[in-house]
């Protein structure tokens, strides 16, 4: 198997793991030719090439800074979270799916994270599983990341209850949890409602 270490000295494996059906997670691809997927999301910000460098792979540009030592800003949840919704939608369409990164670690986890919630209703617990199993230890070590996940599945998990309740929160409803709150700006699904992780 090819392996690099990383700055700590850990073992990472350098190719593309599949995570979940048709959803695979890598670090950064080089410029070529991607037979077996459909589709490559670039999520590291300092890495963004043109799509045309990937012939035949429809190229998602998703720019995620890997910042550990400073909360999310409202920009980046709301980059991360479409990310994710565009993975998931590509994958229930039947598509096969490469998430890719620096090193394929946090970024390309959290994307391909919230997809697998999205798309096959993974909870946190089974997604960190899957996700360290094929990439390492060190997948989702950013804490900043591996709190989105869980918070976009909870808060998702309360808005769906909301819904299967039939009771349509009004303008500027918030429901909130211990760790996020959910403003509804003009209810029409979950994903208009902005979320605010704690």
């Amino acid at each position: 198997m090819d392996y690099y270490r990383d700055a700590s000295g850990a073992r990472v494996r350098r190719e593309a793991c599949e995570v979940a059906p048709g959803l695979f997670v890598a670090s950064k691809p080089a410029p070529g030719r991607y037979p077996d997927v459909d589709a490559i999301l670039l999520a590291a910000l300092e890495y963004q090439p043109a799509g045309d460098l990937f012939p035949g792979a429809e190229v998602l540009h998703a720019p995620l800074d890997d910042a550990p030592h400073r909360p999310l800003r409202e920009d980046e949840i709301v980059d991360a979270t479409r990310a994710g919704s565009r993975v998931a939608r590509r994958l229930r369409a039947g598509r096969r799916v490469l998430v890719t990164c620096a090193m394929g670690l946090n970024r390309s986890a959290l994307v391909a994270g919230l997809a697998m919630h999205q798309a096959l209703g993974m909870g946190a617990e089974e997604i960190l599983a899957r996700i360290r199993r094929a990439r390492g230890p060190w997948a989702l070590s950013n804490p900043n990341f591996e709190k989105l996940l869980r918070v976009a599945i909870e808060a998702r998990r309360a808005t769906w209850r909301v819904l299967r309740e039939e009771t349509v929160p009004s303008r500027g409803t918030t429901l909130a949890g211990p760790s996020y709150r959910l403003d509804v700006a003009a209810w029409t699904s979950p994903q208009s409602a902005r979320l605010t992780v704690s």
